[in-house]
């Protein structure tokens, strides 16, 4: 918190330097589950590293892949798919559909929709939820089959969330 504060007084928020060090403070505050200062000051990273080092950085990447994951676990689920779905249009730009990289944001933007489906009590909307959760892992693990090998275990969890969303698709009336 010291290092970002003096960071911030010499440098601006708009600095590489305050971004990188607000995405370090807000890791550690998630890691404390402190979820509303972990995404505040994610934010805060992302916005910086967005002025210093641009969109498509990795840097600036992994900050809103971090945000996201902020913001589902704090409940904004919301928040975190429209997080997901930028970072899949994103990554599928930068490095294909099929990239491993590209398939772990698909999975996670499924589970957010997964989680939002459990959520809701309108039908149709779960129904819809739950179809493109489902389409979306499907992608997931095919990219991850062909691009890490059937035994790399991102292809199991992937998988077994795929699995778990069918048994309860199959099991809704």
């Amino acid at each position: 918190l010291e290092a970002l504060s003096l960071r911030r007084a010499d440098f601006g928020d708009t600095h590489r330097a305050v971004g990188i060090t607000a995405n370090n403070l807000a890791a550690a505050y998630f890691f404390e589950k402190r979820l509303a200062d972990a995404v505040e000051t994610q934010a805060l990273a992302l916005r910086s590293l967005r002025a210093a080092v641009g969109e498509d950085h990795q840097r600036t990447v992994v900050a809103l892949a971090n945000l996201a994951t902020f913001k589902r676990a704090q409940g904004d689920l919301a928040g975190a798919e429209a997080d997901y779905r930028a970072l899949v249009t994103q990554q599928s730009r930068l490095q294909g559909r099929s990239h491993p990289v590209t398939a772990r944001v698909m999975s996670a933007l499924a589970l957010t929709l997964s989680d939002r489906a459990a959520r809701a009590s309108d039908r149709t909307l779960i129904d819809s939820l739950q179809r493109e959760a489902e389409s979306l892992y499907v992608e997931a693990v095919a990219a991850m089959r062909s691009r890490l090998g059937v035994t790399h275990p991102q292809v199991g969890t992937t998988q077994a969330r795929l699995d778990s969303l069918r048994a309860r698709r199959r099991a809704s009336p």
